[in-house]
């Protein structure tokens, strides 16, 4: 999987298509086969081979078995000289985040998908979801950003002979965490308005359920194209997900208060 110094040998770049706090992401074409992908180019420079072996998306990678609601990787390049590394993906079509802003901006009264599609959507999404939890990893950081979309196509690739409808990949597995491993962990690594309770109010202490919870959120802003829980701060995210829900029963609160105490 791992290939040094041979990016610039194999692909040829196209142009950016996209740009986040620790990567870009690189539109570039296979020399040789005339292929699209994606390819993603970390921003922090490793010194060593070796030291890319910690990245959590190399370690998905080696982790995970092919699935089609994932968006798996195919090989990864490291640079020698530059100590860049690129990671290279099937080129997706659109995030759902652009999707839904798109169709936000498309008429003066907006509505959010069809429910017979939000829920084919769903459960691309959910079993690309559990296939991640039955091999051990949670995501961490799911939100409309980090689901992408294939629209239909009569062009077949070594992936599909021919696509009727939306294939939906979950991305970025640069924030999974093992489902065995031991809390707590990074407090603030969820984006706010998908941030389940227990990330809210403890230090560190959440699980996979974490993932289903900002799953839910999703599904709520594909039909509305509204957020469920758009806080302005921890202490509004919190009132606004208790307005909806409730306040949590006394005996989850003290769970939490001796997890607390514990750690």
């Amino acid at each position: 999987m791992c290939n040094v110094d041979t990016f610039y040998a194999k692909y040829r770049i196209l142009d950016k298509i996209g740009e986040g706090s620790f990567s870009d992401v690189l539109r570039c074409q296979h020399k040789s086969t005339g292929l699209l992908y994606a390819a993603k180019r970390l921003k922090k420079h490793y010194k060593s081979e070796s030291s890319v072996l910690t990245c959590a998306e190399v370690v998905a990678a080696q982790k995970i078995p092919f699935h089609v609601n994932i968006l798996n990787m195919f090989e990864y390049h490291y640079d020698s000289f530059s100590g860049q590394v690129t990671f290279v993906f099937e080129l997706m079509d659109m995030s759902l985040y652009d999707h839904l802003k798109a169709r936000k901006k498309a008429s003066t009264n907006p509505r959010g998908l069809i429910e017979t599609k939000a829920k084919e959507y769903l459960y691309q999404l959910l079993r690309g979801l559990e296939h991640l939890h039955r091999n051990g990893l949670f995501h961490r950081d799911v939100k409309p950003e980090n689901i992408l979309i294939k629209f239909p196509s009569t062009e077949s690739t070594r992936l599909y002979r021919m696509k009727k409808y939306e294939i939906i990949k979950l991305a970025d597995l640069g924030s999974v965490r093992g489902i065995y491993s031991v809390p707590p962990y990074t407090e603030y690594i969820s984006t706010r308005w998908y941030r389940s309770p227990e990330c809210l109010l403890t230090n560190g202490n959440y699980g996979p359920k974490m993932d289903v919870w900002a799953v839910g959120c999703v599904f709520y802003e594909m039909i509305t194209l509204l957020p469920l829980f758009p806080g302005s701060n921890e202490i509004d995210q919190l009132s606004k997900i208790h307005q909806i829900v409730g306040s949590p029963p006394i005996q989850f609160l003290s769970k939490l208060k001796s997890r607390l105490v514990y750690t």
